[in-house]
């Protein structure tokens, strides 16, 4: 079995989804139609203010994952509860909320198909040292560095680098990204 990726991202150029072999999708429904797991990566604005809302999570799949590390406010948490009171979706994971820490009459909190984590992922051992190995290097990641560990074996190991034509990177992975899925395919 191997792992597809699609993506929305109204600002990605097409030539980074091609260098990391993802597929751009133009449009969030047909993300969510299509997605066993969106993950949510978008930092906050007026453009993505609860972006995944009622009508987002009655397109996915019932057997589909939401994962939210970005930002809380990017999720209307109150349609999430109803998603996963009535199953429209699998289950969720969250470490980001509207208000922080969470509320303790949240109905999130009374759910067995949600995860709820803080989100402290970037204070763990491993991220503060990589980051000051990236420091250490000029602030730049080094260019023969693996993302495996980052974002797994999808089709093989992605390496960073430049893309294609010359053109450079200005990150490792793209960080503008509004939604990563994934639907597996069989091989």
């Amino acid at each position: 079995m191997s792992l597809s990726v699609i993506v929305h991202d109204p600002y990605l150029p097409p030539w980074i989804a091609q260098e990391y072999r993802v597929e751009l999708v133009a449009d969030l429904e047909k993300l969510a139609a299509r997605s066993d797991f969106v993950s949510l990566h978008v930092p906050l604005n007026d453009r993505t203010r609860e972006m995944v809302g009622k009508s987002f999570l009655q397109t996915m799949k019932p057997t589909a994952f939401l994962i939210n590390t970005g930002r809380g406010q990017t999720l209307d948490e109150a349609a999430l509860a109803t998603a996963l009171k009535e199953g429209w979706i699998a289950g969720a994971g969250l470490d980001v909320f509207h208000q922080e820490p969470l509320p303790v009459d949240s109905p999130l909190l009374d759910l067995d198909n949600v995860i709820l984590t803080p989100h402290t992922a970037g204070l763990s051992e491993q991220v503060l040292g990589r980051g000051f190995q990236i420091l250490g290097q000029g602030g730049r990641p080094h260019p023969q560095g693996s993302l495996s560990h980052v974002a797994g074996e999808s089709r093989g190991t992605l390496q960073a680098g430049s893309p294609p034509s010359g053109r450079r990177c200005l990150s490792r992975i793209p960080s503008r990204s509004v939604c990563v899925a994934a639907e597996p395919e069989l091989a």
